[in-house]
């Protein structure tokens, strides 16, 4: 008797552990601010290296005519195949008067790239290789319309992932009727 009771706390201790274990979830990356690919067999992704900020690479800025003060900056990773040496991205609220400036991390550093603005996109021309970018776009450049977009997206987060408190009372709840159904299963037989 005292065998089955010692299986069934047994038992019951590991279906508790096995509902309390819980799944790790792997997220989608946040969102790049809104860019996207706009050239076949090319993805843009979360850059891997950190972006720049605007006084590490004002030197850049100035010399491509863009103001330091109000400059936003998107970073991001390019993957797939470069076939002519361009890339086309989407970035929100680019015109073709836009002052943009398109940033390409190589070696350890942040160099420039030759840019074009067009209506709601970024070509860079010149490339030899896909690795982390960042298109500056001076703000007082931007359309207006898709400023308070563009801003109000930067602020997306990922899904939530991971678990809810619902297994966790779950698991409590399975504790509590095991130790009742043992302290029972004892009581009927003494």
């Amino acid at each position: 008797m005292k065998n089955l009771s010692k299986k069934l706390f047994a038992v019951t201790l590991a279906l508790v552990l096995t509902l309390a274990t819980g799944m790790a979830v792997m997220a989608a990356p946040s969102p790049v601010s809104g860019v996207t690919s706009a050239t076949p067999g090319v993805t843009v992704s979360a850059s891997t290296v950190a972006a720049p900020t605007v006084s590490s690479v004002a030197d850049i800025l100035t010399a491509a005519g863009l103001s330091t003060s109000t400059t936003s900056i998107y970073a991001f990773e390019l993957t797939g195949t470069l076939t002519n040496g361009s890339v086309t991205v989407n970035v929100p609220g680019v015109t073709t008067s836009s002052k943009v400036a398109a940033l390409h991390y190589v070696n350890g550093a942040w160099t420039k790239e030759a840019a074009t603005a067009g209506n709601g996109t970024v070509t860079i021309t010149g490339l030899t290789s896909l690795s982390p970018f960042a298109i500056a776009v001076d703000n007082g450049t931007k359309s207006s319309a898709s400023t308070s977009t563009s801003s109000s997206s930067s602020t997306t987060t990922s899904a939530k992932t991971g678990e809810s408190m619902m297994v966790t009372v779950v698991a409590a709840l399975a504790m509590v009727a095991a130790f009742g159904a043992c302290v029972t299963f004892r009581r009927k037989r003494a």
